[in-house]
């Protein structure tokens, strides 16, 4: 009975093998799908260094092999080709044109891919994708068109140029820092520039960079005389009515911490971090490509209470718990004094910022900018245009201030520098507007 149980299962047996092998061979003779293939990146302008990636996927059969040709002047190379004998859903083909005797012009970039299948007599589906691009090995040309410059450690500094081609990235780079510049009526391009607080002289080498839409670069040391200064340092005391009148506003920014002292700390560092990162990117993105500014920065009247990049040590109990550098100036008067714009400008931030409280930021153009903060009110909108002298709002303690005062600070594409300079008529007439020709007034 067994024996005949066995000689029946074997029908249903091989017709279960059958059924897989007409499965599996249709998916592999009659997968009618071609791969979906892909040329990175998507640009018209290309150049030789250009790194390129193609790419291929095919989720049935899997992909079998790439190949890549480039064609240009009536001659073609094939420049990269594989196998994947694991036939992958999805495979990547790098490669440059670095080796080809190319000019520069019209070229095309042809990828092909194969995928895994038995279509075709065992050819497998093919999918073949042409891409046309102009070949450019030329970094632009930098004319720069005002002269030698003094910048000091903390100050800012200007310069105007002119380039053959409209760029894809342009500035001025010093350290980790990177100031955008602009193109002006007069066609010249126009940047203004940091000297950054926490660089020596000997390591401040300013850079002019052009980058053109096929990635060459053109890069320009400029000419600077970089000057000294010193910069002041400060013990800030700590009482403990502080820490408990002003860091339950802090609490729920910092969950985790167990007592006044901790939060405070966590405010001082990780929410100044935090905050001066949102500076930056506010200061690179949301400028006018032109000045908005005319002649000097108005300062609040007051007394100041605090320098630009004075080093704070934050003694509690007798013992420093932590060091921090302030990058503003403070300046105290009379309770909810009116705080007046320094210059003319638009609105580009108002709102509560972390250790900054309420707070306005104004745009002058070319990324310089000006932060009011600690305001106890605000009395203008964002996007509003704003007149120099133009109140903005009441001095206050909200966010880290520990009495009523206004924190005031310029920033330039969001590095914080030094406000005295720009307080300062003769400074910006000779740093700024003559560096600057046909664009400042």
């Amino acid at each position: 009975m067994a024996s005949s149980g066995r000689i029946r299962l074997f029908p249903l047996v091989l017709l279960l093998l059958v059924l897989a092998a007409g499965v599996g061979g249709y998916m592999l003779f009659w997968d009618r799908t071609a791969p979906v293939a892909e040329l990175a990146p998507l640009t018209v302008y290309v150049s030789k260094n250009m790194e390129f990636t193609a790419k291929a996927e095919d989720t049935k059969s899997g992909v079998r092999s790439m190949a890549v040709r480039v064609t240009a002047g009536g001659e073609s190379w094939d420049i990269a080709s594989q196998v994947f004998p694991s036939k992958p859903q999805s495979a990547e083909l790098p490669f440059s044109l670095e080796a080809l005797p190319l000019t520069d012009g019209e070229i095309e970039i042809e990828v092909t891919a194969v995928d895994g299948s038995y279509a075709g007599f065992g050819a497998g589906n093919t999918v073949v994708i042409s891409r046309s691009h102009t070949l450019d090995t030329q970094p632009p040309r930098i004319g720069i068109t005002s002269g030698a410059m003094n910048v000091t450690r903390g100050g800012s500094g200007a310069v105007s140029f002119s380039l053959n081609e409209e760029p894809a990235l342009v500035g001025v780079r010093a350290g980790d820092y990177f100031f955008p510049a602009y193109k002006q009526e007069n066609g010249n391009w126009s940047c203004i520039f940091g000297f950054p607080y926490t660089m020596d002289t000997a390591d401040y080498k300013p850079l002019l960079i052009a980058t053109d839409p096929a990635g060459n670069e053109s890069v320009v040391t400029l000419g600077v005389n970089a000057r000294a200064r010193q910069f002041k340092e400060d013990t800030i005391n700590l009482p403990q009515s502080f820490l408990d009148n002003k860091m339950p506003e802090f609490a729920q920014d910092f969950p985790d911490k167990s007592g006044n002292l901790e939060i405070f700390l966590a405010v001082n560092s990780e929410m100044r971090t935090a905050n001066r990162a949102s500076l930056i990117e506010i200061g690179q993105k949301k400028t006018s490509p032109t000045p908005l500014w005319k002649g000097d920065f108005l300062r609040m009247p007051g007394a100041t209470m605090a320098g630009f990049a004075e080093r704070r040590s934050y003694i509690y109990e007798g013992q420093t718990v932590d060091e921090q550098t302030h990058l503003g100036v403070d300046i105290a008067s009379t309770q909810r004094a009116d705080v007046p714009s320094a210059n003319n400008g638009i609105v580009i931030y108002t709102g509560n910022m972390g250790i900054y409280g309420n707070c306005v930021i104004v745009d002058h153009g070319l990324g310089l900018m000006t932060l009011y903060a600690h305001l106890s009110e605000i009395g203008v909108d964002t996007n509003a245009e704003v007149a120099r002298g133009q109140i903005l709002g009441k001095t206050g303690v909200t966010g880290l201030a520990g009495g009523d005062h206004l924190h005031f600070g310029v920033l330039v594409s969001g590095l914080p520098v030094t406000p005295i300079e720009w307080w300062d008529a003769h400074w910006i007439r000779n740093n700024v507007g003559d560096r600057l020709p046909g664009v400042m007034e």
